[in-house]
């Protein structure tokens, strides 16, 4: 049997679709169909459905079922050797092919393969249980597990927002914000702006003051400042340390929430705990008091949500609640992110390795070819001349085809991107700068070009390839020149909120039109007409993309052209 693969956009549209019913359906049935009709079809299941918990009762009540016949009923929960009941134990999904631990009705309904998915984060307050049932094995792999388990999260979290509206009108208009924000996600343009809008949700759904999200990066053990997001505060008035693990940060992510009333009334065992939080937060802001909640998903830690107020503040249940989930969503979020770019950079990856290995040969067989025309014309040039040929325009002919090999030798240079740069280093920024500005020799090409600089002092190493930037620097500038600029300009400078290093050629040349815009890191193609090989700009994001960096283009026709090129500092944290 072939693998279906999960379609990541199918399941971010159906998420859309569930946060939709929230507000057209007649209650939590009407949310709970939903769920279960697009479960089943974006994971190709037979049949699934859903036993929510009854936290009054303390058990699950009538499921919502799809794809079962009429009249079937679910053994109880709570039976050891059932799936559901080992997957809230172990606060995982739990996946089955031994028949026996399905319900006998399900196996008469030809189901062999079944798994179950919590609908809330392990060791948090139970919400129900997502069943997919099968014909047969549906081969999942590790990365369609966590999207099926993440699907499961987003659908429990519509569960209680739709089982709030029921219970109380007051708290889901509260809510309004968290409804909004946190399943916004399938059309924002980048997990940043997801967050922004978490933050901005938290804010208001909490009647504070500021709302700072500090995302974990695992990898370097520190606060990700490339996703930091905050909203009632300037960002670059944040002071934001390596938290010490006696600190709040860590508490929080151990614990799972702090609530501090007044900062003015904390008893003495918290004074060490928030002593950083107090002089980088609180004190500079102006704040009193802060709820901070672990956006946590599953085991993994993924950082803390901080709302803080400049009033001391009580933490009611329904508020308690709605920030959990917020913080909830935030973890969600990042992770399905964090599995689209995964997808994003293998894709890319592939096309980029055949297109590498593609171009290599291809370089190799021009080089071969092409290697020794020019020896071999101006030879044939000059045997003429001795013969007594004089005339000019034949003559002339064999100048250019010379200098035509000539530009077919260069762009096999270019088309032999190396394939293995070493390991990345940290690169002075200024001095790679003068060196590219001294090997592009612009007013060689043109004596009337006026170029200026503005560098920023004091600007960190990037992390990269000394010979790659100043190679993609020296290609901008020609680009320039080729543009027919008359000014052109070099910029450096460090993003205060990405703290990556930022630097830009800016000219006032032809311009591109819109139209062009797609195909400009298409290799081969060329918006001049008198470029041959049309590659560099895709040489370039290529060389970019493995020092974990961006070029990106804006232009104005007739207007002038801002090349912006993005790396990492090497002091990033």
């Amino acid at each position: 049997m072939a693998r279906r693969p999960i379609q990541l956009p199918e399941v971010l549209k159906a998420l859309q679709e569930i946060n939709d019913e929230i507000l057209s359906s007649d209650g939590l049935s009407g949310i709970l169909n939903r769920i279960v009709d697009s479960a089943r079809r974006i994971f190709h299941a037979e049949s699934c459905y859903i036993q929510c918990y009854d936290s009054v009762r303390g058990q699950y009540f009538p499921i919502v079922a799809s794809g079962l016949s009429k009249g079937w009923t679910h053994a109880d929960i709570r039976r050891p050797e059932g799936i559901g009941q080992r997957a809230v134990k172990e606060g995982r999904p739990f996946f089955t092919r031994n028949v026996d631990d399905l319900n006998p009705k399900v196996v008469a309904e030809g189901i062999t393969w079944g798994g179950a998915f919590p609908l809330q984060p392990e060791s948090q307050k139970e919400v129900g249980i997502l069943y997919l049932h099968f014909a047969s094995d549906p081969l999942f792999d590790e990365e369609d597990t966590n999207i099926l388990e993440l699907f499961a999260l987003r659908a429990g979290i519509a569960t209680q927002i739709a089982n709030l509206w029921e219970n109380d009108e007051r708290m889901l208009r509260e809510l309004n914000a968290l409804r909004d924000a946190t399943w916004r996600i399938a059309n924002t343009s980048s997990l940043r702006e997801s967050l922004q809008i978490i933050g901005k949700a938290a804010k208001q759904v909490m009647s504070a003051d500021v709302a700072v999200l500090y995302p974990w990066d695992e990898d370097r053990e520190a606060i990700n400042q490339s996703l930091l997001v905050a909203d009632g505060l300037d960002l670059t008035q944040l002071r934001v340390r390596r938290p010490r693990p006696e600190g709040m940060y860590f508490q929080v992510m151990k614990e799972g929430m702090l609530h501090v009333q007044d900062i003015d009334a904390i008893p003495a065992d918290q004074i060490e705990l928030l002593q950083v939080t107090r002089e980088d937060t609180l004190s500079v802001f102006d704040l009193k008091s802060f709820v901070a909640v672990a956006m946590r998903s599953g085991e993994e830690n993924l950082g803390i949500l901080f709302v803080a107020s400049r009033k001391p503040s009580v933490l009611e249940e329904d508020k308690q609640k709605a920030i959990q989930t917020l913080a909830y969503q935030a973890a969600t979020c990042m992770q399905l992110a964090d599995l689209a770019q995964t997808r994003e950079k293998a894709a890319q990856a592939e096309a980029m390795n055949f297109v590498n290995s593609s171009a290599a040969q291809f370089a190799h067989r021009l080089s071969n070819v092409a290697g020794t025309i020019p020896l071999i014309v101006r030879d044939l040039r000059k045997k003429i001349m001795e013969a007594g040929v004089t005339d000019d325009r034949v003559l002339r002919r064999f100048d250019d085809l010379a200098n035509d090999t000539t530009m077919l030798m260069e762009m096999a240079d270019y088309l032999r991107i190396p394939q293995d740069i070493g390991p990345l280093a940290p690169v002075d920024v200024q001095k790679t700068i003068d060196r590219a500005i001294d090997k592009a020799r612009l007013t060689d090409i043109n004596s009337s070009i006026r170029l200026t600089c503005d560098i920023q002092t004091d600007l960190p190493p990037v992390t990269g390839c000394e010979t790659l930037v100043e190679d993609i620097l020296v290609n901008l500038l020609h680009n320039a020149v080729e543009a027919k600029a008359e000014n052109v300009q070099l910029t450096a400078s460090r993003d205060p909120q990405t703290w990556k290093v930022v630097l830009k050629v800016i000219d006032d040349g032809v311009g591109i039109q819109e139209s062009d815009y797609s195909k400009l890191f298409t290799p081969f193609y060329s918006t001049k007409k008198a470029s041959l090989h049309g590659i560099g700009l895709w040489a370039s994001r290529a060389s970019l993309t493995r020092m974990n960096g961006q070029l990106q283009v804006q232009s104005e026709l007739n207007k002038g052209t801002t090349m912006t090129v993005t790396l990492p500092a090497s002091d990033e944290k």
